[in-house]
């Protein structure tokens, strides 16, 4: 686990609602508060889909499919009082790190790699997360998935 001050807010603002940066993740939940307060669970209801097959694959919806929802909630001249966003690293970014790092974990070990963005009193914090479905003192993956999101935003922010 590793915490991350984002200084150039306005930057990764930008990136995180009008860009493609963060498309590709999944979205387990987010919170934003501004005149009102708006929650989203992002929990896949298999429930919905009449044809099971085409249930996808994740568990959590593509952040690409709900961007523009927190582009109407947030875009303004205020900013919000309060936001939160849990993203997870989609399955084949799973497996890329697992493939490039040298552990023993197999995908079945990793429940997620996530990381939080949370932004209050004008300062935003990017947190990184990992689950494993078995308990492990090897930190290999977690260092592989902070060293990614580390770079994730070098490269959105500068």
């Amino acid at each position: 686990m590793n915490s991350f001050q984002i200084k150039d807010v306005k930057k990764f603002m930008s990136e995180m609602l009008l860009h493609d940066t963060f498309d590709e993740f999944t979205l387990s939940e987010a919170t934003v508060k501004t005149a009102v307060s708006f929650v989203i669970d992002g929990k896949i209801n298999s429930d919905f889909f009449p044809d099971k097959e085409k249930v996808p694959e994740e568990h959590f919806v593509k952040y690409a499919e709900l961007r523009h929802l927190f582009y109407e909630i947030i875009k303004g001249k205020r900013t919000p009082v309060y936001f939160k966003f849990v993203f997870h690293a989609p399955k084949a970014l799973v497996e890329k790190l697992l493939s490039e790092t040298d552990t023993g974990f197999t995908l079945n070990d990793v429940n997620s790699l996530t990381f939080t963005a949370a932004f209050k009193d004008g300062s935003l914090t990017i947190l990184t997360g990992t689950n494993l479905s078995t308990f492990s003192l090897d930190k290999s993956i977690d260092e592989a998935w902070d060293r990614y999101v580390s770079l994730f935003l070098e490269k959105i922010t500068g």
